[in-house]
This record gives C-alpha cells, structure tokens and sequence, in this order.
C-alpha cells in the first residue's frame, strides 16, 4: 500500500516486467544454475520492452516520413470522395 501511493501504475507495471529476470539472474548468481540462450534472449526482450515503455513520447511536430505520407493518402482519399 505505500508504494502504491507512491509509484506510478504505468512505471510499477513496467517493473513488474523484471520478475523472471530478477529469478533468472538470481538462479544464476546463488544457485550456479547456468543460463541458456533462450534465457539470455528472453532477458534482453523484457529489458528492451522496459526501456521501450518507459521512454518519453514524441513531441507532436516530430513528424516521420511515415506520419506525412499517411497524411497525405488520407488527404488525397478525402477528396476523391468529395
């Protein structure tokens, strides 16, 4: 209950994340366990995920090339509809 108050729902869910990587690496550390591949793979997919939820948004100018293009099909549609 005090972290609750405390913490942010989005930053504790990302956290939340950490769990298997935390016992992996805890298996690994006190009980000698060795870690495979697919593990090594697995922790670096839930960090990345972390980093990836957890970065700042854009700022709405910051178009891509993507967003204009979208914008102008759906420019061009509108249009043609009309």
């Amino acid at each position: 209950a005090f972290g609750q108050a405390r913490v942010p729902a989005e930053l504790a869910g990302a956290f939340l994340n950490l769990e298997p990587v935390v016992g992996a690496a805890a298996g690994w550390l006190a009980l000698g366990e060795p870690a495979a591949l697919g593990q090594l793979v697995g922790v670096g997919a839930v960090l990345t995920g972390i980093v990836m939820s957890t970065m700042p948004a854009r700022p709405a100018g910051d178009r891509t090339r993507v967003t204009v293009r979208l914008r102008r099909l759906a420019y061009e549609v509108r249009s043609f509809r009309a």
